[in-house]
């Protein structure tokens, strides 16, 4: 048995050794946590001059031990082209000298506003807590980049443009920029659960999709998808947007499937896919009572499904295999149109000075140049 004196003084020199630890932990942790935000504000001042703006009510250190939390009240994010974000509570949390990787919560409101081409803005906001992680380059630019929302809720100027239970999407940058098309410039993944489309856009399968889950590359420089010079030019050389997954549960249609997507001469999507559709019989019935597929033609496509399709299983549920088309502003499981979406409205291109004109005045004035035409802008749908 320990004497009580030696058990004392080990229990004294445990205590002694335990709180010396702590105070050198809380000076690594402080010396860290003033790096951190000079890291961060350093980011900050080092961006203003390319444009971006951020501003905040209140700025402060808290997470010891373990994290470095760097937390604003009222921040605003604007980058050159005008993307902002708003949100009224955010901590920036990381470990000790890891500084290029944090992550965010973003809580009592957020709001993601995207400004598009004319007067058109898409504004994605929840009032649930938002969360991302970021990963940053060594220049400070951003690598990989997340946003994960719940009860998100999209509107296009100030039309709804969709609600989503959840909402998550995710950006990765290659570790060098794409020589040509045969290089992807970016990837995404995406995965959207209960969402509801806006009125306006009929489908046989109603305006409910239980979800959308999405990986894919788009090939060469990427281009602002808000501008048709850039966009144009991305296409001239090529650029197309390669599917490695697109899941799909929509009303009884559940499809997977893989592919390409481009942009025809007008600038409008075109693609091809190979895919999967379970439900296959329900999907076929939902579609001829909605008059998607003539009746009269009914036993003959039901016929060649069960004769020559491939048989097939989308996550456990029996189907078949069926080409997929985007083209002619529409959305095909084979032959027939099951999906109608909007054409893309390009901003028209600046016109050429017309030539001086004379105009027709009262006589005797001289004749008079005419003005030249100018483009009006219109809006960008997406």
């Amino acid at each position: 048995m320990i004497p009580m004196p030696v058990l004392r003084r080990f229990c004294i020199a445990a205590v002694v050794m335990f709180a010396a630890m702590a105070l050198i932990w809380w000076a690594v942790w402080s010396i860290a946590a003033s790096q951190y935000r000079d890291f961060i504000n350093g980011w900050i001042e080092t961006h203003r001059p390319a444009g971006y703006q951020v501003t905040y009510a209140d700025q402060d250190i808290e997470g010891f031990p373990r994290l470095i939390v760097l937390h604003f009240s009222n921040l605003v994010l604007q980058n050159p082209d005008g993307v902002k974000i708003h949100a009224n509570d955010v901590s920036l949390a990381t470990f000790p000298w890891q500084w290029h990787h944090f992550d965010a919560k973003l809580k009592h409101g957020f709001e993601l506003t995207i400004p598009f081409t004319g007067e058109k803005t898409l504004v994605i906001s929840t009032q649930e807590t938002a969360r991302n992680h970021t990963e940053l380059q060594d220049n400070g630019d951003w690598q990989y980049l997340n946003l994960e929302l719940a009860d998100a809720k999209a509107l296009w100027g100030s039309d709804p443009f969709f609600s989503a239970g959840n909402f998550e999407v995710a950006f990765q940058r290659p570790d060098t920029e794409p020589k040509d098309r045969t290089q992807p410039g970016l990837n995404f993944e995406g995965l959207v659960e209960n969402m509801t489309l806006p009125p306006g856009l009929d489908s046989p399968f109603g305006a409910d999709i239980a979800k959308i889950e999405t990986a894919f590359r788009v090939m060469g420089p990427v281009p602002d998808p808000r501008e048709k010079k850039s966009v144009a030019a991305w296409n001239g050389g090529n650029g197309v947007v390669e599917f490695d997954k697109f899941l799909l549960n929509w009303g009884p249609l559940v499809l997977s499937a893989r592919g390409t997507l481009g942009l025809d001469d007008d600038l409008q999507p075109e693609g091809a896919f190979s895919g999967q559709i379970g439900n296959h019989e329900a999907v076929l019935k939902t579609l001829l009572a909605h008059d998607y597929i003539p009746q009269h033609e009914a036993g003959m496509l039901d016929s060649a499904l069960n004769l020559f399709a491939k048989k097939s299983s989308v996550g456990g549920t029996r189907g078949i295999e069926v080409p997929i088309t985007v083209q002619l502003g529409g959305f095909f499981l084979g032959p027939v149109r099951v999906f109608e979406f909007p054409e893309i409205e390009w901003e028209p291109a600046a016109q050429e000075e017309a030539p001086d004109q004379p105009a027709a005045a009262p006589p005797p004035a001289a004749p008079a140049p005419a003005a030249p035409a100018t483009a009006l802008p219109s809006s960008t749908t997406q």
